[in-house]
């Protein structure tokens, strides 16, 4: 797998933050490490989600914003006049439309109720990967969809590809308000002891980290893909294209009401002035995106997210109707999680405490000063050759955990 540098946002969360720092591992990259002894239960950090991606067999029960479950199911939630998908609230509404939905919904061609011009280029594409079973692609394609927004609005700052959920708390880079205390936990304490209490362990602060997919993806590992590039990515790609290329004719043409004859080349925007030279200028910009979101890009961010993506749980409220209990709501890709390195025996523990995509870090066990911190990618009760199997085939590594090389030695021992 390969890397890129580490984004500011993360160097100054880390800076921040007073239990742990990255280093970088002879065969593994770059890691997590305890500066300072973690307690058992304690909250190490929290963090919102870059991009998601709703579970398909839930999009009635789950915010399509953040993945939040809707506690009433469809009717007491929110559904978009522009898609008529569901979402927990008017702020993760609203979040999302400035942040991609409202481009993306130029591509639903009477998806709700009135034709937006795309001819249902979107339908066509998530059709595909409800066939083939994909999340992967419709996270590229929120991406996308935030690139052509910013095209046309000019900011780069925080994406909106994960939402808002109603009840978060705000986004400070530390908070030191709850006294140590989990922000997203409701019961969150600082006892000083952990002891699953969620506390920040003796009042240390809590820090809440939130990535930007547009600014941040990129210093991701990746997972390195041979050319030619698999066939299934490169059909794929040709359908988000098509969507994306369909939301981007709409959207410029209510930038020029002439049409795109209005501004036939970016020079013309170098002539132009006022309010008409500002829309040509956008309209160079998102022709510009469109062209860069070619199949290099696309498969760039799918070898992203093949290594990164944390599957999101949740609890589904009682219904007669509808599924109910333990459940997966999506997927979700996060800035600083991403540098946590997989055990088999993790001693960091993933929490959703809000039902909803953000994500609590906690201790799995008393973790000591100078420990690098893990995770794990598959499930633990796996035996030893299912577990290195599923991780040379997905991750490309053979795992040598001290867990791994134990039941190796007791192996060769019998």
């Amino acid at each position: 797998m390969s890397s890129s540098s580490v984004p500011q946002q993360l160097l100054d969360a880390l800076a921040a933050h007073p239990n742990i720092s990255v280093t970088k591992f002879p065969g593994a990259g770059r890691g997590l490490v305890a500066t300072a002894p973690l307690a058992y239960g304690e909250t190490v950090f929290v963090e919102r989600p870059m991009v998601v991606c709703q579970a398909e067999d839930l999009a009635e029960q789950v915010c399509y914003g953040c993945l939040a479950v809707l506690p009433g199911g469809p009717t007491s939630s929110l559904a978009s006049p522009l898609s008529l998908r569901l979402f927990c609230s008017e702020r993760c509404m609203h979040a999302s439309d400035a942040g991609f939905h409202a481009m993306e919904s130029l591509a639903m061609g009477g998806a709700s109720g009135r034709d937006s011009g795309g001819g249902g280029a979107l339908q066509a594409f998530e059709a595909a990967c409800a066939a083939a079973s994909e999340r992967f692609p419709l996270m590229a394609s929120r991406i996308g969809f935030a690139r052509l927004t910013a095209a046309v609005t000019g900011r780069r700052g925080t994406a909106g590809c994960s939402g808002a959920p109603a009840d978060a708390a705000p986004l400070p880079s530390v908070d030191r308000t709850a006294g140590g205390g989990d922000p997203e936990d409701p019961g969150a304490h600082a006892s000083g002891s952990g002891g699953g209490g969620g506390g920040g362990g003796g009042g240390r602060p809590v820090v809440v980290v939130a990535g930007d997919a547009l600014n941040d993806f990129g210093a991701l590992c990746y997972a390195n893909v041979a050319t030619p590039h698999p066939a299934p990515w490169v059909e794929a790609h040709s359908l988000l294209a098509a969507a994306l290329g369909a939301a981007a004719a709409e959207a410029e043409a209510q930038l020029l009401p002439g049409g795109p004859d209005a501004a036939s080349s970016a020079s013309v925007a170098a002539e132009a002035s006022g309010a008409e030279g500002e829309r040509m200028v956008r309209v160079g910009a998102l022709r510009a995106e469109v062209a860069a979101l070619d199949v290099e890009w696309y498969v760039r961010v799918l070898s992203t997210l093949h290594v990164n993506v944390f599957r999101v749980g949740c609890v589904l409220p009682p219904s007669r109707d509808t599924q109910f209990g333990p459940a997966t709501s999506g997927s979700a890709a996060f800035m600083l999680a991403s540098l946590l390195n997989h055990s088999c025996e993790p001693n960091i523990e993933v929490v959703f405490r809000r039902n909803s995509s953000v994500a609590s870090f906690t201790a799995a066990r008393d973790i000591g000063a100078g420990e690098q911190l893990f995770v794990s990618y598959l499930d633990e009760g796996l035996p030893l050759a299912a577990r290195r199997s599923h991780l040379e085939f997905g991750y490309g590594f053979t795992c040598k955990c001290v867990r791994c090389v134990e039941e190796e030695a007791d192996a060769a021992t019998r």
